[in-house]
């Protein structure tokens, strides 16, 4: 009962420091848009392009509700950042509408990895510390996933487990 009382003590006490609670809201934000994205990672690995549409249209509309929302006085993001924050959720507003209308399985994979690329930038400016960047050599491409075994999407049923972790 004590470390429970001391733990949430702690907590409490840290979402009081200035900065904690945007930086929480910016992980919450990148973690439901992380949700959507996981979802598409786990249909190419399955090599299927079921779904990824309808998750694709959800990171657009979470990126642009962010950017909408966003207020560079209230956030925790750093003045450095600022526009760099703004940017990577511009495109990846951009690179999910593309995403929304694959056709494809090869060009669902490709989209993803472009997808990935500012999804990494996100992932740094929110402070995630759930997921792993992966990385396969055969495909010579990246992406996000939980920590834990790989699962390769752009190799997908052929190669699920090819790559590693390059980064944390």
């Amino acid at each position: 009962m004590k470390d429970y009382r001391l733990s949430a003590l702690l907590i409490a006490s840290l979402l009081m420091i200035p900065g904690v609670v945007g930086a929480k809201e910016a992980l919450t934000d990148y973690l439901e848009m992380s949700s959507q994205y996981e979802a598409i990672r786990l249909a190419l690995l399955g090599d299927s392009t079921e779904g990824v549409a309808e998750h694709a249209r959800a990171i657009q509309d979470l990126a642009k509700g962010q950017l909408e929302d966003f207020d560079a006085v209230k956030s925790s993001v750093p003045g450095q950042d600022i526009a760099t924050f703004e940017a990577t959720l511009q495109e990846i507003q951009i690179v999910a509408t593309d995403l929304s209308s694959i056709g494809s399985l090869s060009s669902a994979r490709e989209q993803f990895f472009a997808l990935t690329k500012p999804m990494a930038r996100y992932r740094k400016l929110s402070g995630d510390q759930d997921s792993v960047v992966a990385y396969c050599p055969m495909a010579q491409k990246a992406w996000i996933q939980p920590a834990g075994e790989i699962g390769n999407p752009y190799l997908g049923q052929e190669m699920p487990k090819c790559g590693e972790v390059v980064g944390e």
